[in-house]
């Protein structure tokens, strides 16, 4: 039997992520292991010190921050198509892909998805049989909600595959 989580999708179709808070954390799941200690220290200090720490963790791949506009809380839909590619872009939304799939985290979360989501569970998720999302289920409801999405790159928009991308300004749209 197959489970679909609505927060996984690796077949171009959306996802959707509950977000407390304004900020979208854009991060490679490479990265999100490789900083795994240090970003669930992030979420140890006040939800403003945060960026700036992000920032200071940004390389060698680039960590992307997204503030939802005009946000209040719930779930929201993000798309591959609501990408676009950020090469050499300075700006702080940019993320840096090196596996063709992005991670989007709400950052009052980014601690515990960091703690939660982690490579060898990821990897055990990846050899599920297609369509069954069970094991990333079993994160989601750890974590008490989708705080989390995972988002494969496709080949027809602007997010297809390794580079830099960010959201694009509308984005993500309430669900």
């Amino acid at each position: 039997m197959s489970v679909r989580a609505s927060n996984i999708s690796f077949d171009g179709a959306p996802v959707e992520l509950e977000l407390t808070s304004p900020c979208i954390v854009l991060i490679d799941p490479l990265a999100l292991d490789g900083l795994r200690t240090q970003l669930q220290k992030v979420g140890q200090v006040p939800l403003v010190e945060r960026r700036r720490l992000l920032r200071e963790l940004s390389q060698p791949l680039r960590i992307g921050l997204h503030d939802v506009t005009n946000f209040r809380p719930g779930v929201f839909r993000v798309s591959v198509a609501d990408f676009e590619r950020a090469d050499n872009s300075p700006d702080p939304r940019t993320v840096d892909i090196d596996s063709g799939t992005m991670v989007l985290a709400d950052l009052a979360h980014l601690a515990r998805v960091a703690q939660v989501l982690t490579w060898k569970r990821y990897d055990l998720a990846l050899r599920a049989p297609a369509g069954d999302d069970t094991a990333f289920m079993a994160m989601r409801s750890e974590l008490g909600g989708p705080f989390f999405a995972v988002l494969s790159a496709s080949g027809d928009t602007a997010f297809d595959g390794d580079g830099a991308f960010r959201l694009r300004d509308n984005a993500p749209t309430p669900a």
